[in-house]
């Protein structure tokens, strides 16, 4: 990628953190936007730059960190620097993470059971946990 001015990508706060800039020590570079960003990468590809950008980017964000890691190291600065309400979900229970973060959902709690759809509702969830593959031991 080639820039042909550094004023429009500094890094700082509500600016999506892009990485380093090649050739230049230190300096890392950064975009604003009023945008969605989604960020996907395969396996050891580096999505633990995400974490910059929760630390800094104080506008919402839904992750999916399968691994807890982007989780541990930023929602208590979501928390306390931002305001943010911060709802981990974690049924797995793999993220080292304090309970106060930690939250549940009921995907039948919504569900009227006299409404008409009810039945179809509730096929749909248990059609989707079927594909789940249990954990060991389970």
């Amino acid at each position: 990628m080639q820039f042909s001015s550094s004023l429009p990508y500094y890094t700082g706060p509500d600016r999506l953190y892009l990485g380093k800039r090649p050739g230049l020590v230190g300096k890392h570079i950064g975009l604003g936007t009023e945008r969605h960003a989604i960020t996907i990468a395969g396996a050891g590809a580096g999505k633990g730059a995400i974490i910059p950008n929760l630390l800094t980017w104080a506008q919402n964000a839904l992750v999916i960190d399968p691994k807890g890691e982007a989780a541990k190291e930023t929602a208590a600065v979501r928390r306390n620097l931002f305001g943010h309400d911060v709802h981990v979900i974690d049924p797995f229970g793999v993220a080292d993470m304090p309970n106060s973060f930690k939250a549940r959902i009921n995907p039948l709690a919504d569900i009227d059971p006299n409404s008409a759809t009810a039945r179809e509702s509730i096929n749909a969830i248990a059609d989707g946990k079927d594909r789940v593959t249990p954990s060991p031991g389970e």
